[in-house]
Order: C-alpha cells, then sequence, then structure tokens
C-alpha cells in the first residue's frame, strides 16, 4: 500500500537535473555493453549482480574499498592489468552500497538503478525489476559507434545523442516533473526569437541557463520576452543570487525552499551538465570564451528539419510507452550528414583561403 501511495505521488515543479553519474557518450556506452549478454533476460537481483560483476570487472565503477587496497588500486590504474574473477567478488562483497532507490532493494541493486536511470531516460535501455530486459536501436546504435571506431563514428555518436535530446521531455514518465517541454526544443527556438531581433545575438548567456532549467511550459515566446527584459536592465552583469531568484519564482517556490532547490544547483551543477548534454548532440557550441551557448550554424537544415517536426511535448501513458518512441532513430537525421560533412570542409577551406589573403595583403 506504500509503495503504490508512493509511486502516485502528484508531479511538482523542479528544476531540470541530468543524472551527473553519466556525464560523458563514453562511459554510457561503456556501462551499456556490459548489459549486452544479458538482454531479454528476466532482470532480478542475482542478474543485476551479474552486471555489477562486468561493471567491475571494466573499472567502471571505482569503491573505496579498492581505493584502500594497493594491488587493486594498481590494477585500477594499469591499462594493462585486470582484475580476477575472485578478485571482482571480493571488491563487491567488501563494497556494500549504503544505497535505496525506489522499486529497488538497498545495496547494489539500487546503484545499478542509478547507474542506468538517464541512459534509459534517453531511450538507449529499459529495465524494470521481474521483466525482460532491453536495449533499444539507438542503444545498439552507441554501442557500435564506439566499438568500432569512436573518432570516425563521432558523426553517429552525436546523432544518438540528438535523437534522445530532441525528444526528451521534462515531465517524461520517468520523473515526477510537473514542468512540461522538450528542453532542446525550447533552447533552439529562444535562440531563433533572439536572432531574429538581433543577427549578432551571440546565443544564451550562461547565466540564462538556469531560466530553461526551470522552465514550467513550452513557450518559448514568453522565455524569450524575459531573457530580453533581464537584459534590458541588468546587461549580462548580474550575480547568481539574482538569476536564482527569479527561478523560485518560475518554480512557485518560497523561502522556505531554498535549502530544496539550492542554488549552487540550479546555477551550478544543473547549468554545466545542460551544456554538456546539449553539446553532446553537435548541434551547439560555445562562443564568447565559454560565456555563450549558440546553434551551430553548420547544422542549420537539421536544426529546421527538428523544429518543423518536434514541436511540443507529448502525453505518454507509460514509462514502456515513452521508450519505445524514444528508441527510434529519426532516419532523416542520419540523412543530412553526408551532405554537411561536404559542406563543412568547403567552407573551412573557404575561410582558410580568406585568411590566408588577409595574411598576404598585411605583408604588402
Amino acid at each position: 500500500m506504500l509503495q503504490i501511495m508512493k509511486s502516485e505521488k502528484k508531479a511538482i515543479k523542479k528544476p531540470l537535473s541530468f543524472s551527473t553519474t553519466m556525464r560523458n557518450p563514453n562511459r554510457i556506452a561503456n556501462f551499456l555493453t556490459c548489459l549486452l549478454p544479458f538482454e531479454n533476460q528476466i532482470l532480478s537481483d542475482q542478474l543485476i549482480m551479474k552486471i555489477v560483476e562486468k561493471v567491475i570487472y571494466n573499472k567502471l565503477y571505482w569503491t573505496r574499498y579498492e581505493k584502500r587496497n594497493d594491488i587493486y588500486r594498481n590494477i585500477y590504474d594499469s591499462e594493462d592489468l585486470f582484475f580476477t574473477s575472485k578478485q571482482v567478488k571480493d571488491i563487491i562483497i567488501n563494497s556494500p552500497q549504503n544505497h535505496k532507490e525506489f522499486g529497488f532493494n538497498k545495496g547494489w541493486p539500487s546503484r545499478f538503478d542509478t547507474w542506468f536511470k538517464l541512459p534509459m531516460e534517453f531511450g538507449f535501455v529499459y529495465y524494470k525489476m521481474n521483466e525482460p530486459l532491453k536495449i533499444s536501436n539507438t542503444g545498439h546504435m552507441l554501442i557500435d559507434a564506439f566499438n568500432e571506431d569512436e573518432q570516425i563514428n563521432q558523426l553517429k555518436i552525436q546523432n544518438v545523442f540528438l535523437n534522445s535530446l530532441m525528444k526528451y521531455q521534462t515531465n517524461n514518465p520517468f520523473r515526477k516533473n510537473a514542468n512540461n517541454n522538450i528542453p532542446l526544443i525550447l533552447l533552439l527556438q529562444v535562440i531563433k526569437l533572439l536572432k531574429q531581433e538581433d543577427d549578432a545575438s551571440a546565443g544564451i548567456f550562461r547565466q540564462e541557463l538556469s531560466l530553461f532549467i526551470c522552465w514550467n511550459n513550452n513557450d518559448a515566446s514568453e522565455l524569450c520576452k524575459l531573457i530580453k527584459q533581464i537584459r534590458a536592465t541588468q546587461g549580462f552583469n548580474y550575480s547568481d543570487e539574482y538569476i536564482y531568484d527569479i527561478c523560485l519564482g518560475i518554480l512557485g517556490a518560497d523561502e522556505t525552499q531554498k535549502k530544496r532547490f539550492k542554488i549552487n544547483q540550479i546555477c551550478g551543477e544543473a547549468v554545466d551538465e545542460f551544456i554538456r548534454k546539449m553539446q553532446i548532440t553537435g548541434i551547439f557550441s560555445l562562443r564568447g570564451n565559454g560565456r555563450f551557448l549558440d546553434i551551430n550554424s553548420f547544422e542549420k537544415e537539421k536544426i529546421d528539419y527538428i523544429l518543423e517536426k518536434y514541436t511540443g511535448p507529448i502525453n505518454f501513458k507509460s514509462k514502456e510507452q515513452y521508450f519505445n518512441y524514444m528508441g527510434v532513430i529519426d532516419s532523416k537525421i542520419l540523412s543530412y550528414d553526408e551532405e554537411n560533412e561536404t559542406i563543412q570542409v568547403d567552407l573551412r577551406q573557404k575561410k582558410l583561403q580568406e585568411l590566408a589573403n588577409l595574411l598576404i595583403l598585411l605583408k604588402n
């Protein structure tokens, strides 16, 4: 009865918060690779422990017990040394996880859930106790891209994450969040609105990203209006406290909720993670010494297509329905790459030639 009450808890407005457990695509792909031998098997505590063994063996998770053990620390730090099966089991036994996630037993099963929460939200994997473990088409595509050659398949890796983030919703069924928008789409729309009024716009000021993290709907015009008001009165020189107070207002929070919605999270950690995730897609770049997040001009056609097709959030009835939607690759995204890569090379060559001509003129 208590579990039912907890699972049906009403959604409330919360800042967008991507898990920091998986900070880069390489780490996500490596963790997903550990699931491959167990795909379609029924998830149980016993199966989870087999997956945990693979994670430890592949040195993807670093325990305190290993840090205190000279032999294990040397193995972990070496590219040529590997743990034996006996050592892996010893590490697991002596590293009890004081951690509990809803729907999972305390300890390693709950640690498993923290590892794969974000990959599941991104549509790469779906799991639930006593149900088959599933890896989506995009999950397999990400694994293959890294296993083949990370450098050669950089575009494929970017597309996998773009495919996820152009669909990712703040109110997805894995989150209890009353805020309802697609962060990537909202970001694109606001940047385009700003550029319509100012061709020289450098995009979104880093501190303005806190507004996106807390924004509660899909109204890009209203958010753009707020940003312009802030710029008109403050320019680009204001404190974190200033933007934090505005964010609390957006969340409908008061002074008593500052301990829950911490300033260092809304104006620090969440912003850094937001930038990191947006940049993974390849359609955004940092400008002005990292002070602004802007559209990658080389990806105009791809961006125009995304804004035309993915306009707003969808109401999903279940986690599995959301996973199925997220796990399908939009083939149109892939079709832009070959042509776009040629265009980028031509433009770079043209720019280099212009710089060379300028240097000749300066010398003369």
